[in-house]
């Protein structure tokens, strides 16, 4: 879970330095394989349809 987090944080960064960057040199300094960037970059345009029950479900068991 940790690690997908920092591959997150990862590919958000690559993705705002890689307007003035190559993709491929970012990637290889962040050490972040291409298919994981790739990846991370579709599921951070799309929206958890199960943010709302795991807040509840948080919330329940706390």
């Amino acid at each position: 879970m940790e690690e997908e987090r920092r591959q997150r944080k990862k590919t958000q960064v690559v993705q705002k330095l890689r307007q003035d960057f190559s993709l491929l040199l970012l990637l290889s300094i962040a050490q972040l394989p291409r298919a994981t960037f790739y990846y991370h970059l579709k599921r951070m345009g799309t929206v958890d349809k199960y943010k709302n029950c795991q807040r509840r479900n948080r919330h329940c068991l706390s």
